[in-house]
């Protein structure tokens, strides 16, 4: 019996059978993995990032956070936009716990420093910089200050601890936050304690009420960052009375630092960077980049310098490991004031 040969089968009549489409669909799936590394490497970031500020509008934070998205944009230093939001609340903690459960997502970052670390020094903090965050740069370095109105019958700091020291909690001191867990509470528990005297310990929700309530009469001093305070201090509003920076900084160079008042206290407010945990090495060396080319930027430069700021760049790693030497700064300090109990 003679074969009839199979007919040459039609391609556009054709209809695949399912184990044809399983196998197109599991060799299409495993194609797409295969190159979606790449893929991902290449287009991050391929959408908007969302700068999530955990303090109030008009704070130091803030301010330096929109300054960075505006000279990012205007420079083009992400290809993406970035959009800033607002998530305040107890010292920072809500909105920097936000951005900790955001694991592995590279597309929020927030700013952060000195207040972050204190929090966690003293245990009022769940989220650690180090291990519950991703490091991403340092950008400034920010001092401190003893701030009182340019009218206020205290010229010096020493006039402010004579008072104290005759009368204890007769002088009233300002910060945002107040306590050990926050920034500006630091300041006013360690000059107390290394001076020997009592203040009345007014605290502020923001450093922008500090300010007003210092103008205003409300409070005697306070205590605030350079970067806020130094407008009024220029316009003759406000007078700074001390500053902890090691030396003298030129922005004020008639004002004595705590060393040189003999109180040996440096305590400089760093400015820094974090994202969620997880995120991949190269997202986290993309951020670096990015703020390494924000720090050499003509504006940026220009922001610090006018706002009394010091610029200091570290990328990544550099910077996680300044936040473990300034954790350990401060909880050496902490606990010579009594603070922490060793």
């Amino acid at each position: 019996m003679t074969k009839t040969p199979n007919p040459t089968p039609d391609p556009m009549s054709w209809q695949p059978s399912r184990r044809d489409l399983v196998r197109t669909a599991a060799g299409a799936a495993a194609a797409m993995t295969l190159a979606r590394p790449a893929i991902a490497q290449a287009a991050f970031p391929s959408r908007q990032i969302e700068v999530l500020v955990p303090w109030s509008a008009g704070g130091g934070a803030a301010q330096i956070a929109e300054m960075a998205r505006q000279i990012i944009t205007d420079n083009k230093l992400s290809p993406q936009p970035l959009t800033l939001t607002h998530k305040p609340g107890a010292s920072g903690l809500i909105g920097t716990a936000l951005v900790a459960d955001r694991k592995g997502n590279p597309y929020t970052f927030m700013p952060g420093g000195g207040a972050l670390l204190a929090q966690v020094v003293v245990g009022e903090s769940p989220v650690h910089p180090l291990k519950d965050l991703s490091p991403l740069a340092l950008s400034a370095v920010d001092s401190s200050v003893i701030i009182a109105a340019a009218n206020s019958p205290y010229k010096t700091f020493a006039d402010v601890i004579d008072k104290l020291k005759k009368t204890p909690k007769s002088v009233t001191l300002a910060g945002a936050g107040g306590g050990a867990a926050s920034w500006d509470g630091m300041l006013e528990i360690v000059s107390g304690a290394v001076a020997g005297v009592q203040f009345n310990q007014i605290p502020f929700s923001g450093g922008g009420e500090v300010q007003a309530a210092v103008l205003g009469g409300q409070v005697d001093v306070g205590t605030r960052q350079l970067s806020n305070a130094q407008q009024f201090i220029t316009q003759g509003q406000m007078k700074a009375l001390a500053i902890f920076d090691a030396e003298r900084n030129p922005k004020l160079p008639d004002v004595p630092t705590m060393r040189e008042l003999g109180y040996d206290v440096v305590l400089n407010l760093s400015r820094g960077w974090f994202a969620p945990p997880g995120l991949k090495p190269e997202d986290v060396a993309w951020y670096g980049d990015m703020f390494g080319k924000l720090a050499a930027t003509p504006a940026w430069k220009d922001y610090l310098d006018k706002s009394g700021i010091q610029p200091r760049y570290l990328g990544p790693t550099e910077w996680a490991k300044f936040i473990d030497d300034a954790m350990n700064v401060i909880r050496t300090l902490y606990k010579r004031v009594g603070v922490i109990k060793s």
